[in-house]
């Protein structure tokens, strides 16, 4: 089993090697599998990337991230609120003209009334990708649906996480309240964890807790 150490230079290796980011001021530090990020990166796809490669080692149990967004060439807020909105009327997957879109150093609020979770979700992806976004507010809403039979609810996302694949010898627990699932149990590589917040979020609940606990 890999060291802190041995996992930390690793992953420095590899982000040394990785053309999207071994130009970012990256560092790396883990205590007991966990990995965190500090410094600075100058898009959301950049940040993603680093967790992209921690996660992808095997003894990475979670990874915290805190690298600031500094794009290197910023824009005036109002330009960029200009192209989050540009952006959102291209994307085919959303109705544009539900989103009312704000933009305060950097850091894009989008307001208004979608239909499902995953347009809420594709929305915010869109408005990160936009170069001069720090950060982004998603304050989007999603129409009410109807009564929740939590219990029904509950056997079905633990019926599909029993049947997915890569997640054969774990157990999930999942509970619901209102819109909102917490996911307990323990699994064996952060893939997993992720694989199960994967598969719950077809089920269009507003808010995931995932408490699972990564343990190789």
């Amino acid at each position: 089993m890999l060291t802190d150490e041995n996992l930390t230079e690793l992953i420095r290796i590899a982000i040394k090697r990785d053309e999207r980011v071994y130009l970012q001021p990256i560092d790396v530090s883990i205590d007991d599998g966990i990995v965190t990020f500090t410094g600075t990166v100058r898009s959301h796809r950049r940040n993603e990337v680093a967790y992209e490669i921690a996660s992808s080692f095997e003894g990475c149990r979670d990874v915290v991230n805190k690298l600031v967004i500094d794009p290197a060439a910023p824009l005036p807020d109002m330009e960029i609120a200009k192209n989050i909105v540009s952006s959102l009327n291209a994307s085919a997957d959303i109705e544009s003209d539900a989103i009312n879109v704000g933009v305060t150093n950097g850091v894009a609020s989008l307001n208004g009334v979608m239909s499902s979770q995953w347009e809420r979700h594709v929305a915010e992806d869109v408005a990160r990708s936009v170069h001069g976004v720090r950060d982004v507010e998603n304050l989007i809403a999603v129409n009410p649906i109807a009564e929740i039979d939590h219990e029904a609810l509950a056997l079905e996302i633990k019926t599909a996480l029993d049947h997915a694949r890569d997640l054969r010898g774990t157990k999930i627990e999942v509970k619901i309240s209102g819109k909102t699932v917490v996911l307990l149990g323990i699994v064996y590589e952060l893939s997993q964890k992720e694989t199960v917040e994967r598969v719950v979020r077809r089920f269009g609940l507003q808010d995931i807790g995932n408490e699972i606990i990564v343990r190789p």
